[in-house]
């Protein structure tokens, strides 16, 4: 199993809300991606490490590449078709998918971002419900997992707010997001590990880090465990993303450098992308796009 020493370096749905920072699987299809890994990392290990997200048709296997597999649950795999998302998923239904996806990874994300954690000013109760469902969904899942560590997709945890994460600390913008996140904090003492998007808007790259560091700074005033970024090697597809730039792959040296930067301050990379918004299905596997080429140089580069 590939493993990089930190102490060698110095150095779907559409989205409904662009605050919610969306995971951008087809949630509808009811996909969700699982995988066997059969050697699990001790809790006290602190090697950084990067996981296949991916959805890629066609795509090899990257384990051989030091790459490692990851389980990620998508809303719809926690609801019949019909059937109310208002409430919490059932009983049933959570033990069963538990129970088939608990050691088949040494992780295990959940995706469900539709109950609302932010906004509402006038209708607190309106988070604090949601609040309780995310609570009290992930206790019954985590009763029948025995042996792969369990946390929520970032849309949630900590809030994925971009202008806000950009905006001066001093703005009112950023205070509101700040506060916002204080609310979400009885989830931190009980996930896992924490998965938050760190997605890109824009080709400054200034920019991209001081949202990376914003985001990593709330989540870190709540929790204290494992944190894993999701990363996409594509632009934003929606607004705050400008639109030349939606959808388009990152430059080869931009991609490079964020698995470098987060390297510096987190456990770990969740590599997300490969879907077609066009055609709506899974894209083509290309061994010669640039990402992937970065990707292996810098698995390389750590051995």
């Amino acid at each position: 199993m590939f493993i990089i020493n930190l102490s060698l370096f110095i150095s779907r749905w559409r989205l409904a809300n662009i605050s919610s920072g969306h995971l951008y699987l087809p949630i509808i299809l009811g996909i969700s991606i699982s995988f066997n890994h059969s050697v699990f990392a001790d809790s006290s290990d602190k090697t950084f490490r990067i996981y296949d997200g991916t959805q890629y048709k066609n795509r090899p296997d990257m384990r051989k590449f030091g790459i490692n597999k990851i389980t990620v649950l998508y809303g719809s795999r926690f609801w019949d078709k019909g059937e109310s998302r208002d409430d919490i998923p059932t009983t049933q239904r959570l033990k069963k998918l538990a129970r088939k996806y608990d050691g088949k990874s040494r992780m295990i994300v959940l995706d469900i971002e539709h109950w609302k954690v932010q906004g509402h000013p006038l209708r607190p109760w309106i988070i604090n419900d949601s609040i309780d469902k995310y609570i009290k969904t992930f206790n019954i899942f985590k009763t029948h997992t025995k042996l792969s560590k369990v946390g929520y997709f970032g849309g949630i945890f900590p809030i994925s707010n971009y202008k806000a994460s950009i905006a001066s600390k001093e703005s009112s913008e950023y205070r509101t997001w700040k506060k916002d996140n204080r609310k979400i904090s009885e989830l931190a003492k009980i996930v896992d590990v924490a998965f938050p998007s760190v997605y890109t808007y824009s080709d400054d790259i200034k920019q991209w880090e001081k949202s990376f560091l914003a985001k990593i700074e709330q989540l870190k005033t709540l929790y204290t465990g494992e944190i894993y970024v999701f990363l996409w090697p594509q632009y934003f597809d929606h607004s705050p993303a400008p639109e030349h730039l939606q959808l388009k792959f990152i430059p080869a040296d931009f991609w490079y450098h964020q698995l470098e930067f987060a390297q510096k301050h987190v456990n770990g990379v969740v590599i997300w992308g490969g879907w077609d918004f066009d055609k709506w299905k899974p894209m083509e596997w290309d061994n010669n796009a640039a990402w992937w080429i970065e990707t292996k140089a810098f698995m390389k580069d750590n051995k």
